[in-house]
């Protein structure tokens, strides 16, 4: 895992020769370990490379890397986890060249010198963010893995193109236009992020995941390459051949634990992410059936117990003999963290969980340079609550008459927050244990925003929304540019299966997995996702629902699979997540922050947000009569990152 950065100009004298040596000091945190250049002979390409040192910590695995044949030079961010296994192909095709190193970044350019690098991107299962010269054809190639674990930002600029692992690089670029874009601004008040392939400048655009980019030098003129993308999540069983519950959850197993097998590969100490849940919890039992030594894991918690699992994190630790630390977290920790936000995500990111993320990676650096993570489960077996909702109630509620629904929401929106909460807490004793959350307020907040939408994509879309298009946060954006796609061309109308298709394609690489990779390389540590292993994918989007959400259980399969190794006991109760106690740290520990941030000077200097609304919002939230926690959260990230970046 690295930090990459580079250029194509079409002529000699267009870049400065110090660009690339800040290109290298802007990655520093993601490659702590070493710092590589390389330029061609009239400097009209050149690529930057920063090191995280985790296979091959010898100066054989050190990038820039050129291919041996001459034609290739790769500036390579990642994790190839079949690499040893393209090497035996490569020999037994007679292409394997003189291997000088063990490096995965090797056998990518043996790779590519056989096959070319669509083909070889496509027999990659990995994570990765690359960037080729092709010295024959005279382009440079850009690609990035299918999840989009890695990120990738390029931009043109003057009679040049650059990119970079890192929106800040792009400062080392002379008179670079920082203008923020008013739409994809817009975008990132109404889903907390700026969505590929978006960014929040106006010049910048991020790699799409599963793509592939050529830049000719000849005239800079790009030509995209899609070379994978989700499929639709099957409408009924696709796994034939698996006939009983047991085979399925067997098929499960294994699946899942040769990924976290091949993970485990490195010449570093490895550790793993447990917050306590059945995601994380499946990946380090079969990390620890792999490992001889007891696995090093993390947790953090916090000092509000309604926001607590760590007890759950340390007893599963206890029952898997894991070596296992953990933290709790407080709003003054949160505080003390807070101005490092807008350095480590380089844009306006506004997912709160985001603090938690950046405090257990920096314990886990302490003492191991990669983690294995859960993450990507909830997207592919169906583990959030909106997909419970959805199987539950939601396809039940559109069906009820509109003036009803329209009645019920109006009167659940005006109800005060504080007794909005007491209301959730009233109904845990009436709901079935899988509807039980210890977050019940919350939930009741997003029921009142979704009873009385027309559609199963309306539904969809104010679950997950943060602000709404109508509310005019950012006045000069005009309507915002539709980030969805209609599903309805091509996917069944079960809202089920649309969420989770959503999910896959849109919240999990530009919220999930941005969160994870800024956060962890923030601190110089690498992640790694087993549950976003292709054979895992596949295996997931084949599945009939019933193995996803049964008898109002989420990811039936994966506690299946976690049963197998940790008792029920641990593992089944109310879903937290990996929420926050926002809400309150706003009305009170975090309170000063607030008030200076979202003064109405602060806003009005700011020059781009709707002052009298969010200050109306922050009226409402500190007097209790409405919850605007997390709507405050992203407007308080975005003023952080506008000021922190002036």
């Amino acid at each position: 895992m690295c930090g990459i950065a580079g250029y194509i100009a079409q002529d000699p004298g267009s870049i400065e020769d110090a660009v690339l040596d800040g290109f290298c000091q802007a990655l520093e945190r993601r490659g702590p370990d070493g710092a590589g250049r390389w330029a061609n002979s009239d400097s009209t390409v050149g690529l930057a490379h920063r090191r995280l040192a985790i296979l091959d910590l010898s100066e054989a695995g050190a990038q820039p890397m050129a291919a041996k044949s001459g034609r290739y030079v790769v500036s390579f961010n990642g994790e190839i986890y079949n690499h040893l296994l393209l090497r035996e192909e490569l020999s037994r095709i007679g292409r394997a060249p003189n291997w000088i190193g063990g490096s995965d970044t090797e056998t990518l350019l043996a790779a590519i010198d056989a096959w070319g690098l669509v083909k070889t991107v496509e027999r990659l299962n990995g994570m990765f963010a690359i960037a080729l010269w092709d010295e024959f054809e005279r382009k440079l190639f850009l690609a990035r893995d299918r999840m989009g674990e890695k990120p990738l930002y390029y931009t043109r600029h003057r009679r040049l193109f650059a990119f970079a692992s890192d929106l800040s690089c792009f400062r080392c670029l002379p008179g670079f236009d920082r203008g923020l874009d008013a739409e994809s601004l817009s975008m990132f008040f109404e889903y907390g992020n700026v969505p590929a392939p978006r960014s929040i400048f106006r010049g910048v655009r991020k790699l799409e995941a599963g793509a592939v980019l050529a830049i000719s030098q000849r005239d800079l003129g790009e030509s995209a390459t899609t070379y994978w993308q989700p499929r639709p999540f099957a409408r009924g069983s696709a796994t034939p051949a698996l006939s009983t519950d047991r085979e399925v959850v067997d098929e499960a197993e294994s699946l899942i634990s040769q990924a976290v097998q091949s993970q485990l590969i490195s010449d570093v100490r490895v550790g793993a992410f447990l917050s306590g849940g059945v995601d994380s919890s499946t990946v380090v039992a079969l990390m620890q059936r792999h490992s001889p030594r007891p696995v090093r894991t993390f947790s953090v918690g916090f000092v509000e117990n309604a926001y607590d699992e760590s007890a759950f994190a340390a007893a599963v630790a206890r029952r898997l003999r894991t070596d296992h630390t953990s933290l709790r977290l407080t709003a003054a920790d949160a505080q003390a963290i807070i101005p490092e936000l807008p350095t480590a995500f380089s844009e306006p990111f506004a997912d709160s969980s985001q603090l938690p993320m950046m405090l257990v990676s920096r314990l886990a650096r302490e003492t191991v340079a990669v983690a294995l993570s859960g993450d990507g489960g909830d997207e592919l077996f169906g583990g959030y609550n909106r997909h419970l909702f959805a199987d539950q109630f939601a396809e039940k509620l559109v069906g009820t008459p509109f003036a009803l629904r329209r009645s019920l929401g109006g009167g659940l929106r005006r109800i005060a927050s504080e007794r909005l909460d007491r209301i959730g807490a009233g109904l845990q004793n009436w709901l079935p244990a899988s509807l039980r959350t210890t977050t019940s307020g919350d939930k009741l907040r997003k029921v009142a925003c979704v009873v009385d939408c027309g559609s199963n994509q309306d539904v969809y879309e104010k679950l997950v929304q943060v602000w709404s298009a109508d509310d005019s946060i950012v006045p000069s954006a005009g309507q915002r540019p539709p980030r969805q796609t209609d599903l309805s061309q091509y996917l069944s109308g079960d809202l089920v299966e649309q969420m989770q298709f959503e999910d896959l394609r849109f919240y999990l690489p530009n919220d999930i997995l941005c969160k994870v990779d800024r956060s962890a390389m923030y601190y110089g540590l690498e992640t790694r996702v087993p549950f976003l292993s292709l054979p895992v994918v596949e295996f997931a989007q084949r599945l009939d629902r019933r193995y996803r959400i049964r008898d109002g259980v989420t990811k039936w399969v994966l506690r299946q699979v976690l049963h197998r190794h940790v008792g029920k006991d641990l593992i089944e109760r109310p879903k937290a997540g990996f929420g926050i106690p926002l809400d309150d740290w706003l009305r009170v520990g975090l309170r000063p922050w607030v008030e200076d941030l979202l003064s109405r000077d602060s806003l009005r200097r700011s020059g781009v947000l709707n002052a009298e609304v969010i200050r109306a919002a922050l009226d409402e939230h500190m007097t209790m009569r409405r919850n605007h926690g997390h709507r405050l959260w992203a407007v308080l990230c975005f003023q952080s990152w506008f000021w922190g970046n002036k």
